[in-house]
């Protein structure tokens, strides 16, 4: 049986790891509050970093309650103070998720945690000795809302970024059977502060991994690419027209729109006479010109915002138009009903 607060030799190791995990709590929270406040184009992920953001804070503060109750006294109300801490993290993250409708879950999440708040509350109240028990409940939802989000994430991101994504795998895990252990139900079972200490090791590689993995992977608005693409536009590097496509309308560009397009071609053509600039973006409006140059064409996405994921897929389309028409480009004489399979080429990339 372990006596509070803790004094013995174990006091000062395991003081030291969660005083760590606390700051790895913290400064993954500061990470999405960061870009939070960075992010001006995207209502939809500035709510899921919020949501992110409140999660590791509330985890953040419930910690400080544990370190206080288990290490300088007033356990039991400090206990509760935690619990309720991750409770409310737990409502407002799932709240959010569910809101941005990424997961197909009806609010059941959100529901789910709000009970449990209050059946905390009462629990407190009117029968002390189960708080312990139905405090285990208030990171359910949390949890379980994780366990969807990040499958989801995973299956969309699995083929590009493979190490990431086991990364987020390992260091979930990682996180939540050290959390299971610092618990006093799991330092009973096994007898002893060891499995704490083992426990909070478990939880300092978790954050570790997963503040890592979650730097690397791009933002939701990566994942929700096809949304974004409005036009795109083929030419040679003289501006000529050879296949252009209304993404949303699966028809050409009205005139208007397509002159438009070709006068930027034309303008990044100038650019790029003397020296190579890579792929050039030109803002107009509420819509992005996202322009590269291959060995014989240019290709040209017009899309609604500037994302990474959209600059590869066009450079991808441009190298696989011109390795499928090689032979023509180089001996082309102006016949443009040559390229009608572009079309299905560039179904094949971006579905």
């Amino acid at each position: 049986m372990v006596e509070f607060p803790i004094n013995n030799n174990y006091r000062i190791i395991l003081l030291t790891l969660e005083l760590m995990s606390l700051a790895f709590f913290m400064e993954i929270a500061f990470f999405f509050f960061r870009k939070f406040y960075k992010n001006k184009k995207n209502e939809y992920s500035k709510n899921i970093e919020l949501a992110w953001a409140i999660m590791f804070i509330s985890y953040a503060i419930a910690w400080i309650f544990y370190i206080i109750g288990d290490y300088y006294g007033y356990r039991q109300i400090n206990l509760l103070l935690g619990y309720l801490s991750l409770s409310v993290g737990g409502m407002i993250f799932t709240y959010q998720i569910e809101s941005n409708k990424l997961l197909n879950t009806k609010y059941g999440f959100t529901i789910f945690a709000i009970s449990v708040f209050f059946i905390l509350i009462n629990s407190y109240i009117f029968f002390p000795s189960w708080i312990q028990i139905i405090a285990s409940m208030a990171a359910l939802p949390g949890l379980g809302i994780i366990f969807i989000y990040f499958y989801v994430l995973i299956r969309k991101i699995w083929n590009t970024y493979k190490i990431s994504s086991i990364g987020l795998i390992s260091g979930i895990a990682s996180w939540i059977i050290g959390y299971i252990g610092t618990t006093d139900a799991a330092v009973s079972l096994f007898g002893g502060l060891y499995i704490r200490v083992i426990a909070d090791i478990l939880t300092l590689i978790g954050l570790a991994i997963l503040g890592i993995s979650l730097n690397i992977i791009p933002s939701v608005d990566e994942f929700l690419w096809r949304d974004k693409i409005k036009y795109i536009i083929l030419t040679t590097k003289w501006g000529i027209l050879l296949y252009n496509e209304n993404f949303k309308e699966k028809r050409e560009l009205n005139e208007f729109l397509l002159s438009g397009a070709l006068a930027a071609v034309e303008e990044f053509i100038k650019d790029t006479l003397d020296r190579d600039s890579g792929l050039k973006v030109v803002s107009k409006g509420d819509e992005y010109y996202l322009i590269e140059q291959g060995d014989y064409v240019v290709g040209v996405f017009i899309v609604k915002e500037e994302l990474e994921i959209l600059k590869t897929y066009l450079r991808r389309i441009i190298r696989e138009f011109e390795s499928f028409f090689k032979k023509q480009l180089k001996k082309w004489t102006g016949n443009i009903e040559i390229f009608a399979p572009t079309k299905d080429l560039i179904r094949n990339i971006v579905q």
